[in-house]
């Protein structure tokens, strides 16, 4: 648990970090990366409809989503697992909240755009429900653990890569938005005990 809460304070760390060096410069690889991808991709129809998908609209469905289950569970008498659900429902609205960061680093944007940059909120949007599934997945479903983290962070990039190509962010606030999220979301996980998971709990 120690050790969970250490990797969480050491990224969360580097988060800040980012934050701070690049909220008054470009790095050469976020404006190589920016004149490689050019603006072929702004006006894009599918680019749109999927980065709509994976965007702020998603941790509000889970939210909802998981207090439906949290009270279903309490309904059922499985105090337990309404107790994980709960729990589970914090983190994830805890990880949501590393948007709030923008205000603090005023990042511009690669191209005039409404709010700031850093850290992107469509990739903490979907970072945090990514993160949230995954330690839902070891308490509930340990088995198809490796899947699901495979999938999470193929939605991450995939989120992260469509900001990129509509020319809204640069490389360092998708890399440090998925940073903050891990990061905030071990240690609040530790605090809330939920690192390291104990699925047989659950089943009792």
């Amino acid at each position: 648990m120690k050790k969970t809460g250490a990797w969480g304070l050491a990224l969360v760390a580097v988060f800040l970090l980012l934050g701070y060096w690049v909220k008054d410069t470009v790095p050469f690889f976020d404006a190589d990366l920016a004149d490689a991808v050019g603006n072929q991709w702004v006006n894009d129809p599918t680019v749109g409809v999927f980065t709509n998908i994976l965007g702020p609209t998603m941790p509000i469905v889970v939210a909802v989503a998981l207090a439906g289950f949290t009270i279903l569970a309490w309904v059922r008498d499985q105090n337990h697992s309404a107790s994980v659900l709960l729990r589970c429902l914090v983190v994830l609205l805890a990880c949501r909240a590393v948007s709030l960061f923008k205000d603090v680093f005023n990042r511009s944007r690669p191209r005039v755009y409404a709010d700031y940059a850093y850290p992107s909120g469509h990739t903490v949007s979907v970072a945090c429900v990514a993160f949230t599934t995954v330690v839902l997945c070891a308490w509930f479903a340990r088995q198809a653990l490796p899947w699901v983290i495979g999938l999470a962070v193929l939605l991450v990039a995939t989120a992260g890569a469509l900001r990129i190509m509509l020319g809204v962010h640069w490389l360092t606030d998708v890399l440090g938005a998925a940073i903050g999220v891990t990061g905030f979301g071990l240690v609040v996980c530790v605090l809330l005990g939920l690192l390291p998971a104990r699925e047989r709990r659950v089943r009792g």
